[in-house]
């Protein structure tokens, strides 16, 4: 599994895309750098799409999650894709393992952690 930075749309927001193998999804997480983080605190994005089994299954769909924030350009859909080509199969999750992973509490809405301020660049 690799992590790519992505060019964002927004000099405060940083954004890295991913496929990870284990999931079978692609990833992305925005991370808006005008939200102080509390000492205390861990860094968490701000969006987060892909954390899930198979949540995110192609670039197309990777794109248009995060289009108001990030630039998936021709070249980084073609990294993520041969990422995604040079992983060796993994072996379906079995019923047991999907239901214990299903069974957390998913802390963000569409995407968006409780203090995203993101929705509000992306409405238009």
């Amino acid at each position: 599994m690799a992590r790519f930075d992505a060019p964002c749309r927004y000099e405060f927001l940083e954004c890295v895309v991913g496929w990870d193998p284990p999931l079978g999804t692609f990833f992305a997480q925005v991370f808006d750098l005008r939200v102080p983080i509390a000492p205390d605190d861990i860094d968490e994005p701000d969006f987060w799409a892909g954390c899930r089994p198979a949540e995110v299954t192609s670039v197309a769909e990777l794109r248009a999650l995060v289009a108001a924030w990030v630039d998936i350009d021709e070249a980084l859909a073609a990294e993520l894709e041969a990422d995604r080509e040079a992983e060796p199969a993994w072996p379906p999750m079995d019923a047991e393992l999907r239901a214990f992973c299903d069974s957390f509490p998913d802390p963000y809405s569409e995407g968006h952690s409780p203090r995203s301020r993101l929705r509000e660049l992306a409405e238009p």
